[in-house]
């Protein structure tokens, strides 16, 4: 029912209450909806037309981007604080952290130096991981891969614990360790 007039469904602009038996109308941004909240959208009216999770916006949101084919804002990939697309060299502004490379428009770090402590950089030349947990500086995930240790570790190809090497046993004469 619409000013007192029974229809067989709502016009645009209008939602079926169910509760009332009657068609109510969206929120504004709204051109079509499920009910009367802004995040009840369907689709949009021209004031607001771009739908995200339901919300009619003047403009996508930061992390998201319009997809025409769609009619709605689609979340950037990961790396991308900003971005054309969904792919990962779509981004037009990286995340926190990150740099986007010019030439590939792809987010990532851009050498070992950029990385944090105790981690180090990917062979996709993005990504940092985690050292082996023996290994304050490292330049792969195993234990064999440590540049530094941490302490109280000392490095002999691998980490090793301090206490090893000084508990380590000499002769009778303590003129030479016993292997």
């Amino acid at each position: 029912m619409l000013n007192g007039v029974c229809k067989a469904s709502c016009p645009m602009g209008y939602y079926e209450d169910m509760e009332e038996g009657l068609c109510s109308q969206c929120h504004p941004t709204c051109g079509s909806c499920s009910g009367p909240l802004a995040d009840d959208c369907e689709t949009c009216s021209n004031f607001s037309p771009r739908l995200y999770k339901g919300s009619c916006l003047k403009d996508c949101a930061m992390g998201t981007y319009y997809d025409t084919a769609a009619m709605e804002c689609q979340e950037c990939h990961q790396t991308c604080m900003s971005c054309s697309g969904p792919d990962p060299n779509q981004c037009t502004q990286c995340e926190r952290g990150l740099v986007l490379d010019p030439n590939t428009l792809l987010c990532g770090v851009t050498g070992d130096g950029t990385c944090p402590t105790r981690t180090y950089l990917h062979d996709d030349q993005f990504t940092c991981i985690d050292c082996h947990q023996h290994c304050y500086s490292c330049q792969g995930p195993g234990g064999d891969e440590c540049l530094t240790c941490a302490v109280p570790r000392y490095l002999h190809g691998e980490c090793f614990p301090l206490m090893l090497r000084f508990s380590q046993k000499c002769d009778v004469h303590n003129t030479k360790l016993i292997t």
